[in-house]
């Protein structure tokens, strides 16, 4: 056998075991892998907010020792922006029952959506998201009662505050300081206690289809970009994404617990500490729920007495801009949702009490 025949033999054995070798070696040198992962590092440090482009489940007094945040949306496409990533969504699967007719009369809606991220013409990570609309923030709403004069679902039951029925209820009032028109009801008209309460099917579903959709493809973005960046080390999956708190129901992760806590440690930085009526006030609402709004009919009451309902309402309003309505958040947070209402409120009785001296 010639020289020139073994040469044609001997080459492509040779480069495939180098191909084979090749398999097992990594595709960068460990400088770019120190420098990529330090660049992630920094990008946290340095380029991201801390609650806008991740966050945490505890808050920084109660977190655990090498606890991961959770990456969110925002963080996720500053993330992409400096890897040059771009995303592609693939709607994967859909299911749209809009007459219920395959899901026992109930809509439904399901949609699993596929991110890629690519730079150039290289698919860099990818990641499946999903989001249904039997999803319990998406398929259940806490149905108020609804007054029968306004259509408004401000109806609260009222407690009698002396004599010898103190405490138990007296009637049901649709209440200004809800959005309400004042109307008072007998505790046994049925226009009210006929109504469902409580959890109820969603009755704007339909509304929330893009909602759905939207969802899905933050889902999969969050988890693709954890992926094409090798940054599991630093996020976990934004908990909002994985179906916890929607925006508009208020902070994501913080419970009732850590809700007065802050409200506690607000108050205690207050130049004016709160007097002895405000603190018995607070502590009786910590619990939440009816206490809360039978707190709030009661200061309400009080400013309608000095200087009429719309002032009043006015009050009420402003508490609602400034904090949220406590009666759209999160169960979980419910208990200490009325604290910063019933604070503004009783200031803003103090000022009123404060003129009528004058």
């Amino acid at each position: 056998m010639s020289d020139a025949s073994t040469a044609i033999l001997t080459v492509p054995a040779d480069s495939a075991a180098l191909a084979e070798r090749a398999r097992f070696l990594p595709v960068m040198d460990m400088t770019i892998a120190v420098a990529r992962r330090r660049t992630i590092a920094e990008a946290v440090q340095q380029l991201m907010v801390d609650g806008q482009d991740y966050g945490y489940i505890n808050s920084a007094d109660k977190r655990r020792p090498g606890e991961k945040a959770f990456l969110h949306q925002p963080g996720a496409q500053k993330l992409d922006n400096l890897f040059g990533l771009v995303p592609r969504f693939i709607v994967d699967n859909a299911e749209e029952d809009w007459t219920g007719e395959r899901h026992g009369g109930e809509p439904f809606f399901r949609y699993l959506i596929k991110c890629q991220l690519w730079r150039g013409d290289v698919i860099m990570g990818e990641a499946i998201g999903e989001c249904n609309s039997w999803e319990s923030k998406y398929r259940w709403r806490e149905g108020g009662r609804k007054c029968p004069a306004c259509q408004v679902a401000s109806i609260i039951q009222t407690k009698h505050k002396s004599g010898k029925d103190q405490g138990k209820p007296k009637s049901f009032w649709c209440a200004p300081f809800k959005g309400g028109c004042g109307v008072g009801f007998e505790l046994n008209d049925k226009a009210i206690t006929d109504q469902q309460t409580g959890r109820v099917p969603n009755p704007d579903i339909f509304d929330q289809v893009n909602t759905l959709v939207k969802m899905a493809q933050k889902r999969a973005h969050v988890a693709a970009t954890i992926n094409a960046t090798s940054g599991s080390e630093f996020f976990s999956q934004d908990p909002e994404a994985l179906g916890g708190s929607d925006p508009d129901e208020g902070p994501i992760g913080v419970s009732a617990e850590q809700r007065i806590e802050q409200e506690k440690a607000k108050a205690a930085a207050n130049a004016e500490p709160d007097d002895e009526a405000l603190t018995k006030l607070l502590h009786k609402v910590e619990s939440g729920g009816e206490e809360g709004e039978m707190v709030c009919s009661d200061i309400f009451e009080a400013i309608k007495g000095h200087v009429g309902a719309d002032f009043a309402t006015r009050a009420f309003k402003e508490a609602l801009r400034q904090h949220g309505d406590p009666a759209k958040l999160a169960k979980e947070q419910q208990a200490g949702a009325y604290l910063p209402i019933v604070r503004v409120l009783y200031k803003a009785l103090k000022d009123v009490e404060a003129r009528a001296k004058k």
